[in-house]
Parts: C-alpha cells; structure tokens; sequence
C-alpha cells in the first residue's frame, strides 16, 4: 500500500480496491476495467483489483448454515483482504456489493477500508420511494430546508419514475427475498427458465447495451454452471432482508457522499452521466474508472489524507429508478 512522507495515507487512484459484484452480474463485470486500473502511467499508478465472487455465486462454495448475512459477508471479504496481504483497501459496489461494501466499511473502516465507493446508491430504497418531505423530529435541518426549498421539477420526475419501478420492476425481489428455494428449485429445473430470469435484468437494467449471443450466454451460463448450483445465489436477497441489513444500513460516523444522505453529511464527490446502466463497469468502463481517477487523484477531494471512510456517489442514467431519481427525490427525506 503506497503511502506518502506528507500524510499519514494516501492513493492516486486505489492501490487495492475490492469490488463487489451482485446478481445477475459476476466478476465478469470487473474484466474491462481491469487494463485501465492495472496498467500503469506516469498519471495513473497501477492497482491492484480483488473481485471476489460472492458465497454462492460462481466458482465460490455455496452457504452451509441460514442465517449466513452481511456481517459475515463483511468478515469474509476483510479476511480474505487481510490474507492476501491487503491490510489497507478500499471497496466498489453496486446494488448488493453496495450494501456489503457499505456494511463492511461500517465494521473495518477506517483501520482496514480507507474509502468507499458506490456506482448505485440506494440507502433505504426498499422502503419505497416517497414524496413525503421530511418530519421536524427526524432531521429538524432538513425540514427547514424543505420549507424554503421544496421539491424541484427534476426531483418530482424522480419520484415519479420511482414509483413507477416500484409498481412494474420490483416483483423479482419480491420473490427472491421471501420465497427463494421455491424460486431455486425452478431455476435448477430450466436452463431456459434461468435465461429468461437473468435475461430480462440485463436488458432492462442496461441503457441499449448492444449484447452479443455470446456475452449473453456468457453471463448465464456462470449462473448455470456455478459451484453452489443455479439457486444458490438468490438466497443473499432472503438474508438481508429478513436481517433488515437491505433496509436499514448502517450509519457512518465520518463523511459519506450519497446524495441521499445529503442533509446528514458533507458530500465529497458526485458525478452523473448521460449514459450508462446498472452495470456501470462493463457497459461504460472508461466513465468509471475516469471518476476514480478524479476522485483518488493528486487534486482529488480526499487526496490530503483519509481522515475515514468515505462514499462517492457516481449516478449512470439506466439505474435512474434506483440511483440518479430515487436519491434526488428522497434527499431530504431521510
């Protein structure tokens, strides 16, 4: 871990991130942003990547016990760092890589993770979304802003795509977070079934990804094929939810930079895009890396020193119904 005479901690870009991937996505994801972290440049110094595949995803065993939740996803991913020689890292993630990115910062940060990064923020997304501003007795601040600052017209727009993705796009993690060994055993049963589930996600979620026959069969087939078998991976949504870790994340005690937690701490990086989906690092894999580099870099915003952990928030247009319009509408809610 490189570190500087003049700070206590510092990095260009991370010099060892681990990233989290989540279903229908894999550590796939990771293979076009790894020659533009790990090549080096006199601008650019190389990174080291750790892309994990998650307990039942892939090629890693499959969970023996219930009760297996984001605790433990956290303790395994801060051993298998620490094994690795990484006592110093910090964590990308999406969707659920970024409710375990967010879960493991809060227990290893700043000792271990130095900073956080998010391509998906969705801090109590799964309460749904709401146009209710916010109550005196739960954030007074950010109720008097309310009053002299109400809703935007981009922001009603959030919260009415919101709902609209409630209502029509939410029924997958209905089944999957409470029936999702009947789910499995249907999964197991059709190769054809198992496409058409992970085929929808990755059309939809995407902004006209142009898949390819291969890449599509591609990214099905490591559910097939997986060591845990075609189940196993939908059991993460029962866990978290039924341990409340995929509603209620916990809370940071240093700075973090979602927007939807605007009103209780300072934001230390955003950034949108015009394009680009749920699966930020394959589908826009220069835009990426391109706001690591701003946000690690020598005038990055954490560049002095890393004082804890911090978020960054990176919003591509795709996952409007969970990044860019649910946290702008919900941004003084919480």
């Amino acid at each position: 871990m490189a570190n500087d005479s003049e700070q206590p901690f510092q990095i260009s870009i991370p010099d060892v991130a681990l990233t989290l991937l989540n279903r229908p996505g894999s550590f796939i994801e990771v293979t076009k942003v790894l020659p533009l972290l790990t090549g080096s440049s006199p601008e650019h110094p190389s990174s080291h990547v750790v892309a994990p595949s998650l307990p039942g995803f892939a090629w890693s065993q499959g969970v023996q016990k219930k009760g297996f939740h984001g605790n433990h996803y956290a303790e395994l991913f801060n051993k298998l760092m620490i094994s690795l020689g990484y006592s110093e890292y910090v964590t990308q993630g999406g969707d659920f890589g970024h409710v375990l990115r967010l879960i493991t910062a809060s227990l290893y940060g700043p000792k271990n993770v130095k900073a956080s990064y998010t391509n998906m923020p969705m801090d109590l997304i799964f309460y749904g979304p709401s146009s209710d501003p916010v109550k005196f007795r739960q954030n007074p601040l950010g109720y008097l802003k309310f009053l002299f600052t109400p809703y935007t017209s981009r922001e009603i727009q959030g919260i009415t795509a919101t709902q609209t993705f409630f209502k029509t796009g939410m029924g997958y993690f209905a089944e999957q977070s409470t029936k999702s060994q009947t789910l499995g055993y249907s999964l197991m049963d059709s190769p054809v079934g198992m496409l058409a589930w992970i085929y929808e996600k990755l059309v939809a979620w995407t902004d006209s990804y142009p898949w390819s026959g291969d890449e599509m069969l591609t990214w099905v087939s490591i559910y097939w094929l997986s060591c845990a078998g075609p189940a196993a991976s939908v059991r993460i949504h029962y866990e978290l939810t039924k341990s409340h870790e995929a509603i209620m994340l916990p809370k940071s005690t240093v700075p973090i930079g979602i927007s939807l937690l605007r009103a209780k701490a300072k934001v230390v990086f955003e950034s949108e895009h015009d394009t680009g989906g749920h699966f930020a690092a394959y589908e826009e894999p220069e835009a990426l890396v391109d706001d690591l580099r701003k946000m690690f870099g020598k005038s990055g915003p954490v560049r002095p020193s890393f004082q804890g952990v911090l978020a960054i928030d990176v919003k591509f247009r795709r996952d409007s119904h969970m990044s860019i319009n649910y946290s702008l509408a919900n941004s003084r809610t919480f």
